[in-house]
């Protein structure tokens, strides 16, 4: 004889089946929150987020990447607010080579996820990939200028830091093709501007290499000694 489930009974066996639904990953590793999150599906993760697991939410995928980490690539800022809004703690998690959500935005121009990570914690901009370089380095080399200013008026010694082959973000800049983000990271620290990197070489010795006309006439105007950033007219984009 089938013995017939009671209401409560029925709703929990009804719950365990969703949840094993909603957390099942596929063969790249995603669920569908992920799936959702990587989309940009706000309602749909609205849905889903009451039923994923602590584990579901933080699950990555075979590129090392979480819903969180996805979203913050793509520049889906209402769902990194929701995501860390239900777990604060997923803003820290890495994917390969120790990238942080905001190291992958900030690389990619996402000022709104930016913004949102720093909201909720600042001590992101402490984490840096395996190779030394930090959400700034990567921002300036890609000539995101609203980034840049954003992560200098956090923390201008963000300006200083080095990464593992001794370049600081200006080094990373002269390798693109802001003259602007040039201007912001030489009024935050003009002095690195002389700072060589393990082999020796300074920003200049990079710009010229790299032929950035535009960028090394703003090393060259003089007086160079005085670090001033009044001196940097000719660099223009």
């Amino acid at each position: 004889m089938v013995r017939t489930l009671s209401g409560a009974e029925f709703n929990a066996e009804v719950a365990e089946i969703r949840s094993v639904i909603v957390n099942e990953v596929n063969e790249l590793g995603e669920t569908a929150v992920f799936t959702a999150a990587e989309k940009g599906h706000v309602e749909v993760v609205k849905v889903l987020l009451p039923y994923t697991t602590k584990e579901g939410i933080a699950a990555k995928n075979r590129s090392g990447f979480d819903a969180l980490h996805i979203a913050a690539s793509k520049g889906h800022q209402a769902i990194v607010q929701i995501l860390l809004d239900h777990d604060p703690v997923l803003s820290k998690t890495v994917a390969q080579s120790n990238a942080t959500p905001l190291v992958s935005a900030a690389s990619r121009g996402h000022i709104n996820v930016v913004n949102e990570l720093l909201s909720k914690d600042s001590s992101l901009l402490e984490i840096s990939r395996s190779n030394g370089k930090n959400a700034l380095h990567l921002a300036a080399r890609q000539g995101h200028v609203d980034i840049v200013k954003t992560l200098l008026d956090k923390d201008p010694q963000l300006a200083r830091r080095t990464d593992k082959k001794g370049q600081t973000a200006l080094h990373m800049a002269v390798k693109g093709i802001s003259c602007e983000v040039v201007k912001l990271l030489l009024q935050a620290d003009a002095a690195t501007v002389m700072l060589p990197d393990k082999f020796g070489n300074t920003a200049l010795h990079v710009a010229t290499r790299k032929k950035r006309s535009e960028v090394y006439h703003s090393f060259i105007v003089p007086p160079l000694y005085r670090y001033k950033p009044t001196y940097l007219l000719h660099c223009s984009d």
